[in-house]
């Protein structure tokens, strides 16, 4: 493991041409769909769930709760 002494400012690494989104990696789809499962098993006692996400990037992780047909609302803050 190593920290960079020296690092780029962020507004060159993290701008609107910064492109990363979660649905991206199959890890992370995987991930989101057992998480959107053990909410729903273990945590949700209503037959129609109404879910919130704030700050969803691409809402990979709203899209396993809408599968399971709960109700959604996908929140993201934008730059205006």
């Amino acid at each position: 493991m190593f920290q960079l002494i020296n690092q780029p400012a962020r507004d060159l690494m993290f701008n609107e041409h910064y492109a990363f989104f979660s649905g991206t990696s199959k890890l992370m789809g995987q991930h989101f769909e057992k998480f959107a499962n053990h909410i729903l098993n273990d945590f949700i006692t209503e037959s129609d769930p109404f879910v919130v996400e704030i700050g969803s990037n691409d809402g990979i992780m709203l899209q396993h709760f809408a599968n399971k047909k709960s109700d959604t609302l996908e929140l993201n803050l934008l730059k205006m």
